[in-house]
């Protein structure tokens, strides 16, 4: 009779244990929320050089749960990352947040280079007017440059760079107004590889081009690092 009531025991405990399962297993099919993680994404435009405080985080920052699959590189995942950073970058309205668009106080008054990745060089560059897009290029926007070569009575244009990081302009005016603002800026500086530094400063020195242009390319929340 024991060995009766323990067999029992022993199939109602295996049969709790299966029904266990099977509800887990049909609770994590039907939640909205699998393959998915929260990360930190901008409320609204943070100018470059934002001082991230517990006091002003709940107004640049929130949390949304997103695709695991679309989180970038360094996501930032809670506001208590970012806070007592300091904002490297101009960071957009609803861009998800990487931690790379961050450094200390310190960092970001002491100049470009604690944020320059490994063989990258900050260069400047005169983009006054039409020659820089008239005002509309923001820090973290990227450019083509166009350049005119001029030589046999014919004139051919080359696109000399394609796809280079804006990292400054010759203002601070960009600092406190909205993306769509136009800025008045006599040149900007550029994150580039040292072979490209040379190619840039040839157009610009070497007498082969008779000008260039800058060209501004669409820009999308997910965009930059």
């Amino acid at each position: 009779m024991k060995r009766i009531y323990l067999i029992a025991l022993i199939s109602a405990l295996v049969a709790g244990i299966a029904t266990y399962m099977f509800a887990q297993s049909v609770i994590s099919n039907n939640d909205p929320n699998k393959d998915k993680s929260e990360v930190v994404y901008a409320i609204t435009d943070v100018p470059a050089g934002t001082q991230v405080t517990a006091g002003n985080v709940n107004t640049y920052f929130s949390t949304r749960m997103i695709d695991n699959a679309a989180i970038v590189d360094g996501a930032v995942r809670s506001l208590d990352e970012v806070v007592g950073n300091t904002s490297s970058g101009y960071i957009y309205a609803g861009e998800q947040v990487s931690i790379k668009r961050f450094g200390t106080e310190q960092e970001a008054n002491a100049g470009l280079s604690y944020n320059l990745p490994d063989g990258m060089v900050a260069y400047s560059m005169s983009a006054e007017g039409v020659t820089g897009v008239d005002g509309y290029i923001l820090p973290g926007d990227t450019v083509n440059i166009l350049a005119m070569k001029t030589g046999d009575g014919k004139a051919t244009v080359d696109t000399v760079l394609s796809d280079v990081k804006v990292l400054k302009i010759s203002t601070n005016d960009v600092n406190v107004d909205t993306s769509n603002a136009i800025v008045t800026y006599s040149s900007i500086t550029v994150e580039l590889s040292y072979e490209d530094a040379d190619i840039l400063y040839g157009v610009e020195n070497s007498g082969e081009y008779s000008g260039y242009k800058l060209i501004l390319n669409k820009r999308t929340a997910e965009d930059g690092e």
